[in-house]
């Protein structure tokens, strides 16, 4: 595969996901949706972590927040790979729960979030699960996928990526 082919692969799982996530937070019988955006979030993981495996820079290059995201999300996508036991990556949360927490939601009745690494993973993926517990567990899905969108975005026109 070209660049392009995955990158290409990597942007439309990205806008599936996202509509699907609008889609089952502005659906109030959203649950119905959870299906949909675990299978949404797993193609675009893998898309993600195809690409990011072919344009990673020296990790020299990168700074701490950054490596600290993309390691997170190489632990979700190995979860999905190998542990059997590892069922959902996220769970919807209503946005009017108290007591408050800031930044508050107005206008959407809930939202998607990274679910707690709640069960036990490899060894060998440890400071992958460290990762993941400090920079997605608990915070908004999209915004974190935004973000691990520009660091691509970034990285995408270095020298490296031009190779495959």
């Amino acid at each position: 595969m070209s660049k392009q082919d995955f990158l290409y692969s990597f942007e439309i799982s990205y806008q599936e996901a996202i509509d699907t996530i609008n889609r089952s937070c502005s659906n109030s019988n959203g649950v119905s949706l959870s299906k949909e955006v675990h299978h949404k979030l797993g193609i675009l993981i893998h898309s993600m972590m195809d690409l990011w495996g072919r344009i990673a820079p020296d990790n020299n290059n990168m700074l701490e927040e950054e490596k600290k995201i993309m390691q997170a999300f190489r632990f979700i996508c190995n979860e999905l790979k190998h542990n059997k036991e590892y069922i959902s990556i996220h769970k919807r949360v209503s946005s009017s729960t108290f007591p408050f927490s800031f930044p508050f939601r107005f206008g959407s009745n809930s939202y998607i979030e990274w679910k707690e690494a709640d069960v036990k993973s490899n060894i060998k993926f440890e400071n992958q699960r460290k990762a993941y517990q400090s920079m997605l567990a608990g915070k908004s899905v999209i915004a974190t996928i935004q973000t691990a969108r520009e660091i691509i975005e970034k990285y995408i026109s270095g020298s490296r990526c031009d190779n495959f």
